[in-house]
Formats: C-alpha cells, structure tokens, sequence
C-alpha cells in the first residue's frame, strides 16, 4: 500500500492535464471518500488494498505507468501541506459499481412508469427470450447478454415490489421458469445435431450473414458477441469436425449459408467436410481452365461421385478420432497409414520408407497384433468397419440345364426323292 506524498500545485495541475481533467479524475479528501463509499474508516486501507490498484504519482507523471478507468486521487491535508494518494479499481469493483448503478437507475424509471405495467413488459421480454432460446434463433451468446440486461430490470421490481402485487409476481415466477426449462433443454443438447445447430446459428452471426440479431444498434454488444460467437465456432471446426486453423474461413462462410435443418443431418462433421472438399475441387478445376485448356477426361478422373466423396470423408473423420481414442504413438500411427495406402509392413524396405530402423517397425508391427494393448483397442474401436468388411459367402450359383441340340436330320436320298426334295438343293419335278 503506498503512502501519502507531498503534492504541490503544479504537480497537481499536471495529473488533472494528465488524466483529461475533473471529468475523468476524481479529487476527494479520505472523509469525503468514505461518507460516499460507505466504507467504515478502520476499513479503508484493507478495502484499498484489495478493491483497488495504487499507483506511483511520479511515475504517472513521468508517463512510465499507465491509470485505469476511474482514478480517485485521495487528498489528506497536514497543515499547510496536502499529500496525495492515486487510486483506480479494479474491474471487478468497477462492474459491481456499474451494476448497483444500473439497478437504481432502473429503479427510478419503474417508480415513474408504475410497477404492474413495468412488471407486464418485463414478463412479455422474458417469453421472447424463452421463444428464441428454444427454437435456437439467436446465438447463445445474444441470450446471455440479453438475459443479463432483464435480470437487472427484474433485481429493481423485486426491490420495488408492492405485496399487494401478488399475480404479476407470480406470472413472472412462472416466465423465469420456463426461461430456465429452455436453456437447460438446449444446452444439455449434446448431439451431433445439437452442436451443428449451435454452429450454424454462431457462424450466422460471426459471419454477419443471414442473422436475426436482438442487439442491432448496440455496437458494443454486438462486436462482443460476434467474438465469442467466432471462438464457439472455432472450438467446433477444429474440435469436432478436425479441421486445421487454417480452414476457419472456409468453414465458417460454408455454415453461415447452409439453409439446412439440422436435425435431418444424418452426419453433421462429414457434411462440412464434404462441401469443403467439392469447394476445393472446383477451385483447382477453376485454376487449372484459367491456364490451361480443359481436359475433360483428365477433369471426370479429379471428380467423385458424392456418395463416394461422403464415404471418404466418413472414413477420414472416423480414423482421426480412432488414433486419439487408441492412444497409438506417432511411429504405430505412421505405420497403420502407409499399410492403408498399400505398402506391406513386412516387405523389406518398409522401414526405410517409413523413416523406421527394422527393429523399431518390427517393435510396430507386434504390437499391433490382436493381443497387445494397441491393436486390441483398435480392433474395439473399429469393429463395425470389420463386421462389415467380412463379406458372406455367395450363394452357390444353380447349375442351368443345357438341353443338347436334336441331331441333324438325316434320311437317305431315295427317301428325299421321294418326298419331292432333290439333295442336290433342286426341288423335284
């Protein structure tokens, strides 16, 4: 805690130039600052020491330290000599000063306005919010802020409440409630389709395309909530999709304008993944037109049909989330890839493609193997892939029955001739 210093008039002149003047820099003795804080005077340096930051004057003079927001210079006056004290604090104090603040203010308007109708409008407010909440208009963000700017309004009718108010109060109990109900329904939706849901609605919103925002000419607002809104759709590209960084744009701008209802997507990660993946090959296609002619064998070979672009897809995400759950090291994930891709393990050679001295890759190999640690966990995890890929046997084909062709006519030439044929291809006279 530092201690009172000298303070002459110049240098006081040059702190309020400083600060920006009585508007911004508050000049009280310690009575005067504890009749209007409340604070009981054994309880100053304590309330100092933990609410508030202390500053050097000197160095705030010298421009080598920098003030918050709301600086009180504490005067305490020892004879003819005055000395001082900076203080500003911290953010914690300041929001609970902003908060009590905002509540009294509130407080007047609902005394002006009268408390049944002020109690009217907040409950109509609260059931917009339960509305959007549940059918996930608006980020969750928006609520939180929206939500915390009512609670405000609902701490001043409480404070003001008349006891003979009994039915609005309870009607407000009741919109508080289902307000409740509803956050709790959507944020303890954790499915697939949930969290896609919750995506599209902050991509929406981070991108500025397609929104219905409720805080339109709060600028503050909105740039907060349209950066918390980028960080939530940052943890879900990279988190559940498994995307890198590097696709943020990419993927945001693909959600921002998918229209879809979520709750039909069968598989929300390997939707983005695919329209990402038909994104990137129009581009190269795009590319290779512009300096080049177009070969349009050589352009049907680059494209897959969609079912097969999705299913590889499916299989790349799959895989990624197998290696983590498996907990398999760089070297056994190194190998798993290449013996995917065709190159036999076993071959001689394999470890020099691999970067892998013969003993370690041999090391791999064996503990791949159905008994050990790692490639029990990994059959586990992949056991539908294997159920699946073991085909049943055909059935046997039936045996068709090949009738022999009827023998060749043959009757002797006096028999022909007597029927009026000639062998030698003439018909008889």
């Amino acid at each position: 805690m530092s201690q009172p210093i000298p303070l002459t008039k110049i240098e006081r002149e040059g702190l309020l130039a400083l600060l920006g003047g009585l508007d911004n820099l508050s000049i009280q003795d310690e009575a005067e600052f504890l009749q209007q804080t409340g604070c009981p005077p054994k309880k100053l340096e304590s309330w100092l020491g933990t609410e508030w930051i202390s500053c050097d004057i000197q160095s705030v003079l010298a421009k080598k330290q920098r003030v918050g927001l709301q600086p009180v210079l504490l005067t305490r006056r020892d004879g003819d000599q005055i000395s001082a004290r900076l203080f500003y604090p911290k953010e914690e104090l300041v929001s609970k000063n902003d908060w009590a603040n905002g509540v009294d203010e509130m407080c007047a308007r609902i005394a002006a306005y009268g408390w049944a109708e002020a109690a009217e409008a907040v409950i109509a407010d609260v059931d917009t919010l339960t509305k959007a909440c549940a059918t996930g208009e608006w980020p969750t963000i928006e609520i939180k802020l929206l939500w915390l700017g009512m609670w405000m309004s609902i701490k001043a009718l409480l404070q003001l409440w008349d006891r003979c108010e009994v039915a609005p109060l309870r009607r407000l109990q009741a919109s508080i409630e289902a307000f409740n109900a509803a956050c709790q329904t959507r944020g303890g939706d954790q499915s697939p389709q949930g969290k896609y849901r919750e995506a599209l609605v902050n991509s929406r919103h981070a991108w500025g395309k397609n929104q219905n925002s409720a805080l339109q000419g709060l600028l503050e607002l909105v740039e907060t909530a349209k950066k918390i809104a980028s960080h939530e759709v940052a943890d879900y590209v990279i988190g559940e999709v498994g995307l890198q960084a590097e696709q943020y744009l990419d993927a945001v701008r693909m959600m921002a304008c998918d229209g879809c209802n979520p709750a039909e997507v069968v598989n929300p990660p390997a939707r983005v993944r695919t329209a990402l993946e038909h994104r990137r090959v129009r581009v190269e296609q795009t590319e290779r037109k512009r300096w080049r002619p177009f070969d349009e064998e050589e352009g049907r070979l680059g494209l897959e049909e969609p079912e097969e672009l999705e299913s590889r897809v499916i299989s790349e995400i799959d895989w990624d989330r197998g290696k983590a759950a498996s907990g398999l090291s760089e070297d056994e994930i190194r190998a798993v890839e290449a013996r995917m891709s065709g190159l036999k393990l076993q071959a001689s050679g394999a470890g020099e493609d691999l970067g892998l001295e013969e003993g370690r890759l041999r090391s791999i190999r064996r503990s791949l193997e159905p008994d050990r640690s790692s490639g029990r966990k990994l059959r586990q995890y992949f056991a539908a892939y294997l159920q699946s890929s073991r085909r049943e046997p055909m059935p046997p084909v039936p045996r068709i029955q090949v009738q022999k062709p009827a023998p060749p006519l043959s009757r002797p030439r006096k028999s022909l001739k007597k029927l009026g044929i000639d062998p030698q291809g003439t018909t008889a006279e």
